[in-house]
């Protein structure tokens, strides 16, 4: 996915150190990090651009992030729909980037930008995340995101699909994840086929406070269609502050005869962070990747465990191809 620009006659390394207002408080708006990104092969115009965007993101997540004039300071740096995630994870979930120094690179994609990875913040106070900032081709922020990175161990792919498809596959599981956090009914929404089938469970009660595989016989499950599943969806949003999920054991298989689909499995943790709802189980995805700009969920099924009979997969599908014209 990644490809690195021509070898240049510079190596450019963009040292910033961020000197925030003295805070008397001893909380996380006192840190004032050191940044250094490491620039190779991009215009320097360009690079000096993601460089002042990016110390602008710092500088507001750890001062005021309810000072409404650094807010609106952001909304020449994003494109809108970026500034929407952005502005929620400042806002509702208390974006900090408490490392005391950050050494990141930033990375060229291909034909698309830029990008930076491993970003380590703090949500919440509590919550340790990954981000992903993408930029476009000017240096605007077009795309913040958490990364799959520090919740899974790794893919099962099989048979091995192109690296491509794993990048767009891979980036929106991390988009699902960063919709669920920040209660972005809209953004699920356009990842949801309209006439996706949605199988959902709920554990009706748990034997220990440890989070593990439930029994199948203290598991409920419901098949709804997508405006049934928004509509359920909009209720456990309303009823807490946010979703905390995390995937691991993924595993990837497309399709033999519909290459542009692919089943996904993975096992998912759910908290929801208000109700204290919590769940461990299975979850099956049938991504439809035929529009790579804008991929969606055809079936989704949730369930307690693999072996068991609920488990779907890519081989118990039967996919019909309906020809128009006929």
């Amino acid at each position: 996915m990644f490809y690195r620009g021509k070898a240049m006659n510079y190596k450019l390394i963009l040292s910033i150190f961020l000197f925030l207002s003295i805070l008397t408080t001893t909380d996380l708006t006192a840190i004032n990090p050191e940044i250094n990104l490491e620039v190779y092969g991009i215009n320097k115009a360009i690079a000096q651009k993601i460089e002042q965007n990016f110390r602008t993101v710092v500088k507001t997540a750890n001062a005021d992030y309810q000072n409404q004039t650094l807010l609106n300071g952001l909304i020449n740096l994003c494109s809108a729909n970026c500034y929407h995630t952005l502005k929620s994870f400042l806002t509702d979930n208390k974006l900090k980037f408490q490392n005391p120094k950050y050494e990141l690179e930033v990375l060229i994609r291909e034909h698309r930008g830029y990008q930076i990875r491993n970003v380590e913040v703090l949500l919440n106070a509590s919550d340790s995340e990954n981000f992903i900032f993408d930029f476009d081709l000017s240096g605007l922020i077009c795309d913040v995101r958490c990364s799959l990175w520090n919740t899974y161990n790794g893919y099962d792919l099989e048979p091995i699909i192109s690296n491509k498809d794993q990048k767009i596959i891979e980036k929106f599981l991390e988009e699902y994840r960063t919709a669920f956090y920040n209660k972005d009914e809209k953004k699920i929404a356009e990842m949801i086929n309209p006439d996706a089938i949605m199988i959902i469970g709920r554990v009706k009660r748990t034997k220990s406070h440890q989070l593990e595989i439930p029994d199948p016989e203290d598991v409920e499950l419901y098949v709804r269609d997508k405006p049934e599943y928004l509509s359920k969806l909009k209720e456990i949003f309303s009823n807490n502050k946010h979703i905390d999920l995390h995937f691991d054991l993924i595993e990837i298989r497309q399709h033999h005869q519909c290459p542009e689909l692919f089943g996904i499995s993975l096992l998912q943790r759910w908290h929801s962070i208000g109700t204290e709802y919590k769940d461990l189980g299975w979850l099956f995805l049938l991504f439809n990747s035929q529009d790579k700009e804008k991929p969606v969920i055809e079936f989704r099924c949730w369930h307690p465990r693999k072996e068991s009979n609920e488990h779907f997969g890519l081989e118990n599908l039967r996919i019909i191809h309906i020809d128009s014209g006929l």
